[in-house]
């Protein structure tokens, strides 16, 4: 049974007194929600048996994020969506009259996607801000309205940061109050998703039910994205306060969001590379049960948003350089606000360091017990990519004209708009999928089966099918039917004899042909991460190479024309004999472009010898900013496993 039918009617009454607070973060809306739909199944015109591919992004901030209303953000889960479906929206900062000095729109819609507001502070905020409230006068809401970035930090010190948060004093016993009043903007949020689900024989656009819940223990990133499968939903989302680990809170999770009730979820894990290495440390107090439950609904991660990479780590003298991408210097939240507190990132925080420790905890348990069940890999992920964005620019992508996302607290007012954001960080990327139509239903089983994909921004679209004999190319529709048949796709487990020594691919690798200036494929990599012995090995292997690459002109960022063109490839992959289980993916890298901060110093004409400005000069003139960025995407591994 859903939320809005479950709530009594007094509660959902006294709701009603919840009025918009002055800034303008909550809007007032009716009391009601569009009544939920049952699971598409082929409701879609555009229905493909073969799967075809659509591009969204899971990782969106409105209003209701704590950091973005503190920047005075007056975007709402409605603006978030109206934007992704392609319409234009105003962004901060504003006037002294309330109107927006900015505007922004996608170049192209996208497909899907899910506002992701932080659980922690949405009834705070609003009691804060409610005049007449007991809360009003507490010192902290009067910092709220009256300083709101010292607020911002301080919420975030004394709350997100604690090993174990408790609610501010005001919001009562047991934090009562605080938890009836994240009634109000819950169900906005949740509403907004409702709206704006094409559920019309069109399905022109996807949308989901979502939260982040927003653990940093000691200023280290344990964020989780909650992504429900349908709008039967929790009463309220689980926030960190009310679980304080992720154990905790995938348990909670589960005894609220009930399959036998019409509730599903994923829980996505983002943003590691600011982790120091604590987002895939399990603890000593860690049960087969959380293994278990890690399985089954950690099945993602996210591996490319605003805030960076974080695919692998990259040092002086190693072999995979490409890994040296959209790489922070720091190692967790704390860094980026004091060089005092920065350090080199830490190797542990990367998703291919959480690979091999699911490989070696898998041969670990495989040793102990025969029983393959019993061993579960906790870290068996797929990828995904998002923006971050705190503007509400769900799918806001794009180097070119780059306005920030506002991540992290970066208040674009004071920043007078000349950089808009921090030079380290990037506009982000998507998630794409392979699915039969663009429907709640087969998107989201597109993301728990991990037939998913990230790429760093362009709608690069990497398809590739596993087996232990050669495949037909994709090159024709043949081929594909013949692939999927006897095939296994991204994110699948696949067993192979024992005795294997190669393993065979079949990729298809097209270009973004719908961006305004496309770009050819420049290379494919293969990353294989085999386990023998409590050692694991990693091997980078390149499969495919442009001869001829094209490079933008950096004093102007204008390539020339390019005829594009799909890659089409065979591959075979050595598997030694001496290892048990793999884990093995691509990585498709596209020709040089200009980064962002190379497009705004070309915009405004920017001078090296005489800048003055410090933020310019250190976007445009410094060594350490690069110019160019090659844009890739990664496709879920695949898990092979040697039949006993």
């Amino acid at each position: 049974m859903s939320w809005a039918h479950a709530t009594s009617k007094v509660f959902r009454l006294c709701c009603l007194v919840l009025v918009s607070f002055s800034s303008g973060v909550y809007a007032t809306q009716e009391d009601h929600l569009p009544a939920p739909t049952q699971a598409s199944t082929g409701q879609c015109k555009h229905y493909t048996k073969t799967k075809q591919v659509f591009f969204g992004d899971l990782h969106v901030h409105t209003r209701y994020s704590l950091d973005a209303s503190t920047q005075g953000v007056r975007i709402s889960p409605a603006d978030a969506y109206a934007f992704g479906r392609g319409e234009a929206i105003s962004l901060p900062p504003y006037t002294s009259d309330g109107v927006s000095t900015r505007r922004s729109q996608l170049k192209r819609p996208i497909d899907f996607a899910a506002v992701t507001d932080h659980a922690e502070f949405l009834g705070e905020v609003l009691l804060c801000n409610q005049k007449g409230r007991p809360a009003y006068q507490n010192n902290l809401c009067q910092l709220l309205r009256k300083n709101p970035k010292a607020a911002f930090f301080l919420f975030n010190s004394t709350y997100l940061s604690s090993e174990h948060p408790e609610r501010f004093g005001f919001c009562g016993r047991d934090g009562a109050n605080c938890l009836f009043a994240s009634y109000y903007p819950w169900r906005d949020i949740r509403s907004a998703a409702q709206t704006y689900n094409d559920e019309s024989s069109e399905c022109t656009f996807t949308t989901f039910v979502a939260y982040e819940w927003t653990g940093s223990p000691q200023g280290e990133n344990l964020h989780r994205n909650v992504v429900f499968a349908t709008p039967d939903v929790p009463r309220e989302p689980v926030s960190y306060v009310d679980a304080s680990t992720p154990e905790e809170l995938l348990n909670k999770l589960d005894s609220t969001c009930r399959v036998d009730e019409g509730c599903d979820y994923l829980s996505i894990p983002h943003n590691s590379n600011l982790s120091d290495g604590r987002m895939f440390m399990l603890p000593e107090t860690t049960t087969r049960h959380d293994l278990k439950l890690r399985a089954k609904r950690e099945r993602l991660v996210e591996i490319i948003q605003h805030k960076g990479a974080s695919e692998c780590y990259f040092q002086p003298g190693q072999v995979d350089e490409a890994c040296e991408f959209e790489a922070l210097p720091y190692q967790s939240f704390s860094g980026q606000f004091s060089v005092l507190l920065r350090d080199k990132p830490n190797p542990q925080s990367f998703v291919r360091h959480a690979l091999k420790l699911g490989l070696g905890l898998q041969e670990k348990g495989l040793r102990e017990n025969t029983n393959k069940e019993e061993s579960p890999n906790p870290f068996k992920l797929g990828f995904v990519g998002g923006t971050d964005t705190h503007f509400g620019k769900a799918g806001g992508v794009e180097e070119e004209g780059f306005q920030g996302h506002g991540g992290a607290g970066k208040f674009p007012s004071e920043n007078g708009l000349r950089v808009p954001d921090r030079i380290e960080y990037s506009p982000g990327g998507l998630t794409g999928v392979w699915a039969e139509e663009n429907s709640r239903a087969r998107i989201f089983g597109a993301l728990k089966r991990r037939e998913s994909f990230a790429t760093s921004g362009p709608r690069i679209a990497p398809r590739v099918y596993w087996a232990p004999s050669p495949l037909p190319l994709l090159s024709t529709v043949d081929g594909l039917q013949r692939a999927q048949e006897g095939g296994t796709p991204m994110g699948q487990t696949l067993e192979v004899a024992k005795n294997a020594k190669t393993l065979h691919a079949t990729v298809h690798a097209a270009p973004d042909y719908g961006a305004e200036k496309g770009r050819n494929i420049a290379a494919i990599d293969v990353i294989r991460i085999g386990s023998r012995n409590g050692l694991v090995l990693e091997r980078v292997s390149r499969v495919f190479e442009r001869k001829s690459v094209t490079r933008p002109d950096l004093s102007s960022c204008l390539t020339p024309d390019v005829t594009l063109h799909d890659v089409f490839e065979q591959v075979e992959i050595p598997l030694p004999t001496d290892q048990d289980d793999f884990a093995i993916y691509l990585r498709i890298l596209e020709e040089p472009s200009c980064r962002w901060t190379q497009h705004l110093c070309v915009e405004n004409a920017i001078d090296c010898s005489n800048e003055s400005r410090s933020d310019w000069k250190h976007a445009c003139c410094s060594e350490d900013v690069p110019k160019t960025i090659q844009e890739r995407a990664w496709t879920s591994p695949v898990w092979v496993h040697r039949k006993p």
